[in-house]
């Protein structure tokens, strides 16, 4: 058996016994489209939702990691029981991976020539030892009682803390490292952890009902001594569906923007790429951590001014808008000082920036396919070009006016100025 997904037909070629392991594991209709649309893609995007493998050196967990998407599993089959369980334990020690299912022995009556399997699944983004932007706090995939899996997002460990802390800057020293890492786990990251809960319901309660699946649904709280967020459980929205294009891409996530900033008059301050997924009902939008409502007066609250002024400060997007400024390359007054005003602008600026490369983005392998065309690719840079470097005296406010253009370059491929046009709403996908 070879350690990638098997195409279509190499599936129904399988042995009975591991054909029924695999549909077993798929467990759903949903799921085992899923696993077909894996298999037929995997070998173009290198990623997949299943892997099946019968060797141990076809499943080292450091590969396989690479290879599954979040959620992701490994179904490993061997007659080889002793090996097998030697291999089950490695990945019952890895916190990267939940060893979901076995080892499990060929009891059953479809299972011949003393076959056994176990099933490992990806629950965490990135492995333990990396340092990326997505490591303020620890998020995991947590399987709840009576089957499934859902988001758990907490604060981390102090140690973990401090230990991250310290390979971030070792010149810091222990002492130092780990009195700041105090300060994050009993304070800041409650804080934030606490306002993240809060929008999440108001953008839920909030947005067309059409898009409230888009966005995280809060399902449990754990809360300290002092009412403040420490854990909570979200629903998974899980990457896949089939794949769309940039335009197709953009078009949908200003939608959600402007719903998110006109329905729930929050602005999300953090929209990289890493903050949006692409699920099989469109494109949507995590982690609101560092949202504010607009209009919201950040000062009433003298801790809560620090601490955005430190999160600001250290803010790749703002760290992103000033050097485009200084380069001439952002040159609209929509976004003349929305950084320090927390305007909506400062989501508008970082979607049109990275609307033009969501296909480069390695979360979105297999789920972003690249442009249509050059010509396609040309006018999607026109408009970003429109967007922040304007001529003519043509603006972009909103991103309602970005949607407008989008949809229009999605019908006749022709961007259109926002002055022609203001919608009044978003178009839903």
């Amino acid at each position: 058996m070879r350690s990638r997904p098997l195409s279509p037909p190499d599936l129904k070629k399988l042995p009975r016994d591991v054909r029924r392991i695999v549909e077993t594991v798929a467990a759903s209709d949903d799921a085992l489209q899923r696993l077909q649309r894996s298999l037929d893609a995997f070998e173009r995007d290198g990623v997949a939702d299943i892997l099946l493998a019968s060797t141990p050196a076809n499943a080292a967990p450091d590969p396989v990691f690479d290879r599954l998407r979040w959620g992701g599993q490994l179904v490993y089959v061997s007659r080889q029981r002793g090996e097998l369980a030697q291999l089950a334990q490695a990945y019952a020690q890895r916190p990267e991976f939940d060893l979901e299912l076995g080892p499990v022995a060929g009891a059953r009556r479809w299972v011949r020539r003393g076959a056994s399997w176990f099933v490992a699944r990806k629950v965490l983004l990135d492995r333990p030892e990396q340092l990326t932007t997505r490591h303020s706090f620890d998020v995991r995939l947590s399987r709840v009682e009576g089957g499934g899996y859902v988001v758990l997002k907490r604060v981390p460990e102090l140690e973990e803390t401090a230990r991250r802390l310290l390979r971030m800057a070792p010149e810091r020293g222990e002492t130092s490292a780990r009195q700041m890492a105090r300060k994050l786990v009993d304070h800041v990251f409650p804080i934030f952890l606490t306002r993240e809960a809060a929008f999440l319901k108001i953008v839920h309660r909030d947005l067309p009902a059409a898009m409230r699946d888009r966005v995280p649904r809060v399902l449990s709280l754990h809360r300290d001594d002092r009412g403040l967020v420490r854990a909570m459980r979200l629903n998974w929205m899980r990457q896949g569906g089939e794949p769309i294009g940039p335009v197709e891409f953009g078009r949908q996530a200003a939608a959600l923007l402007q719903a998110v900033h006109e329905s729930a008059r929050v602005v999300h301050l953090d929209l990289r790429l890493d903050n949006f997924v692409v699920t099989p009902t469109g494109v949507g939008l995590v982690d609101f951590g560092s949202a504010v409502r607009i209009d919201e007066d950040i000062a009433r609250s003298k801790m809560l001014e620090t601490l955005f002024h430190e999160m600001l400060s250290a803010s790749q997007i703002r760290r992103d808008l000033k050097k485009l400024q200084g380069l001439g390359r952002v040159t609209s007054p929509v976004f003349d000082q929305c950084y320090e005003r927390l305007e909506p602008a400062v989501d508008l600026f970082y979607l049109a920036l990275q609307m033009t490369r969501p296909h480069r983005h390695d979360e979105f392998r297999g789920l972003v396919r690249g442009f249509d065309s050059d010509e396609q690719e040309s006018l999607m840079l026109r408009l970003r070009r429109d967007v922040l470097r304007p001529e003519g005296g043509t603006l972009f406010h909103t991103a309602g006016d970005l949607l407008y253009a989008l949809q229009r370059l999605s019908q006749d491929k022709t961007p259109v100025a926002p002055r022609q046009v203001r919608p009044a709403e978003a178009a839903l996908p």
